[in-house]
């Protein structure tokens, strides 16, 4: 990520005689923990970082994750910016403000929200992503429209239904409407602790899912097959209806969730 995207930004930031410090992490879920939080709040320190530093995290969830929770650590909170370099992150991960490092039994069990200054999205750095890391943030997406917005799910049936090509093609459209999808819900409830909370569908099982298989599954493939297990208990309980069955968990959460037809509403 350094070498394709953070030489040319230190370059720029240095040639406007703004000081920079470059510190890389590891990336990758079995990254995000104490052993790398307490590695990075260290180098910062002896890098010189002060209250008055502003702290860049260049990179997808994980970079974001432990860059903004060591943000917040520091001197009680140092401030931070959020250059999401994935489609997931952009439309999802620096939307909430949370921060957060998995534990020894489970994944972001230790956290704070600590909002940036501000988030630089631009989708130029998503053209490069493969097709598998847009169908993990379209999972995402498909969830704020079953959890909130019909309207909003049919669309995105719509548009998914040839395949991934009209997303590609208009990343900056598509990202708008993803990143609207989800604010909508939060400016109900930015803390997440009332109606806010249906942006959590999904991500129970689908957090032990990615927990337990090491990362080896995307946030949202995890989530995906997290969303199948909810609405089949949904069903069981009788409070959803039966709609396609047919389609396999992992179909649901790799392949296009948008068909699946596991919604609630």
């Amino acid at each position: 990520m350094y070498t394709r995207y953070g030489k040319d930004l230190a370059r720029g930031l240095g040639g406007d005689g703004i000081p920079v410090n470059v510190l890389t992490v590891p990336e990758g879920e079995r990254a995000k923990g104490w052993p790398q939080l307490t590695d990075l709040c260290e180098r910062l320190v002896a890098a010189g970082v002060t209250k008055d530093s502003v702290i860049a995290a260049l990179g997808g969830g994980m970079v974001s994750n432990v860059v903004g929770l060591a943000a917040g650590l520091i001197y009680r909170g140092v401030r931070f910016v959020e250059i999401p370099t994935t489609m997931l992150n952009l439309t999802d991960g620096t939307l909430s403000n949370k921060q957060a490092i998995n534990g020894a039994l489970g994944k972001n069990q230790f956290g704070m929200y600590h909002a940036p200054l501000f988030i630089w999205a631009d989708v130029a750095y998503l053209r490069g992503e493969p097709p598998r890391q847009h169908r993990s943030a379209i999972a995402e997406a498909v969830k704020n429209g079953l959890v909130h917005d019909a309207a909003w799910f049919e669309r995105l049936e719509r548009l998914l239904t040839p395949g991934l090509e009209a997303v590609r093609e208009d990343l900056l459209g598509f990202c708008h409407e993803v990143v609207r999808s989800k604010l909508g819900i939060l400016a109900l409830d930015p803390g997440e602790r009332q109606a806010g909370i249906i942006l959590e569908y999904g991500h129970t099982v689908g957090h032990a899912v990615e927990f337990l298989t090491g990362g080896r599954l995307l946030h949202g493939e995890a989530v995906g097959i997290g969303m199948c297990a909810a609405a089949r208990v949904a069903m069981k309980l009788g409070i959803a209806a039966p709609k396609c069955w047919s389609v396999s968990s992992t179909s649901c959460a790799t392949a296009s969730a948008a068909r699946c037809g596991c919604r609630t509403s």
